[in-house]
């Protein structure tokens, strides 16, 4: 009796999906036999079967489903990358590709892998400590703001290292941590970022007590505002010390 209502399997829906698409999603399991159709095959999102089933059945997509390691959604992300955020743990090895290849935002399986999972990236996972995202984040500097630690020594690199913010390493553990800076960490103090802002200054906004003795600048040095750490320590703390007055 329902045999009348299948119709052709490439025929899509308002988001671009198929039967077998939808079948995945709300179904969950393997789609039937009768419904499946080329695996590179994808919705208005560029995701293809075996992406949407990582995606809600977080587990390997069918053998017949899966296509090639380096086919991408319109985010840019890969099998293996949708693996890592959405079932968070090693990816399987078939599906393992390149580990320099980024999604649209930049970012690297590994780089992912610290965001989502909050902890260091399988050995082969592990790239280029220099190799840095859209926004000119390396993995060191992901490290910081999600997981608030030291990060591994295999993933440090030049203390001066910025990015498009002209933001440091030390400036984001400041900013996400809060508490004076690593010694291998620390880079000159008069070092500002594209706003003009130093790591005194981002200590005075952030943590909101006399930087660290090592960290102090002269008090002339000014933002894009035009404001010194005097003005600053001014908006966050009020009394300011004697050494920030010029």
């Amino acid at each position: 009796m329902f045999l009348c209502l299948r119709h052709d399997v490439n025929i899509k829906g308002e988001w671009g999906s198929t039967m077998a698409m939808l079948w995945i999603q709300h179904i969950k399991i393997d789609p039937p036999e009768w419904m499946r159709h080329d695996v590179n095959v994808t919705n208005k999102y560029d995701s293809t079967m075996a992406i949407l089933w990582i995606q809600f059945v977080k587990s390997e997509p069918p053998e017949w489903m899966r296509h090639d390691i380096e086919i991408t959604d319109s985010q840019g992300r890969t099998m293996a990358m949708s693996w890592i955020q959405f079932v968070c743990s090693d990816v399987p090895e078939w599906m393992r590709h390149d580990i320099s290849l980024k999604d649209n935002s930049g970012n690297t399986m590994a780089m992912q892998w610290i965001q989502q999972i909050k902890s260091e990236p399988p050995e082969w996972m592990q790239h280029d400590k220099y190799l840095q995202n859209s926004y000119g984040d390396t993995m060191a500097m992901y490290w910081i703001p999600f997981i608030n630690t030291n990060p591994p020594e295999w993933m440090r690199h030049d203390a001066n290292t910025t990015n498009i913010r002209g933001e440091t390493m030390a400036m984001y553990w400041i900013k996400y941590v809060k508490s004076d800076v690593p010694e291998w960490m620390r880079h000159h103090k008069n070092k500002q970022n594209n706003s003009g802002w130093t790591m005194a200054m981002v200590w005075v906004q952030m943590v909101q007590t006399d930087p660290p003795e090592w960290m102090r600048h002269i008090p002339e040095l000014m933002t894009e505002n035009c404001e010194t750490i005097a003005d600053i320590w001014g908006q966050y703390v009020k009394q300011v010390p004697e050494w920030m007055y010029p």
